[in-house]
């Protein structure tokens, strides 16, 4: 059997689609979780008793001890009632805070970076540090998950 190859952007959809699927079973345990059916709804990824969710995943940007999304999602992020992010490793590194599920409050604080890629590219990112009141670690996230999430990780640390 011949193992397809996926492309970044479809490792990082995948990754996306894990994440919110995580994040919802989670919510699923306390509450009715309905997941948007918009591929690309500009609001959020899906709705748990009423109230608007965004979930994201990413390796953490461990020399800034924060972590990082595109700053085209910032205002999304900010604007729903729920925020979480999940943190997978970065492959070729430890660091404390990977692997763990956080709910990130609205009054994060953060800062707007360029950020060179491995590739040349260069992306306008959000960086949030997570040692802050409004960063709150729920738990750490199961091993089988993690182990899950990292085949369709695109970070090259």
């Amino acid at each position: 059997m011949m193992k397809t190859v996926l492309t970044r952007e479809q490792k990082i959809e995948i990754l996306g689609k894990i994440g919110e699927k995580y994040v919802g079973n989670y919510l699923a345990k306390n509450r009715k979780v309905e997941f948007s059916l918009d591929n690309f709804d500009s609001e959020k990824d899906l709705i748990a008793d009423g109230k608007t969710v965004e979930v994201k995943v990413g390796t953490p940007f461990i020399t800034e001890g924060a972590i990082a999304f595109k700053k085209s999602q910032l205002t999304k992020c900010r604007s729903v009632d729920e925020f979480y992010f999940v943190t997978i490793p970065a492959p070729k590194y430890d660091y404390r805070w990977s692997g763990w599920l956080f709910r990130i409050e609205n009054n994060f604080k953060c800062k707007v970076r360029n950020i060179t890629r491995s590739n040349g590219w260069i992306d306008e990112m959000v960086l949030v540090p997570i040692e802050q009141d409004a960063v709150i670690p729920i738990f750490k996230v199961e091993d089988s998950v993690i182990n899950e999430m990292m085949k369709y990780t695109t970070s090259k640390y």
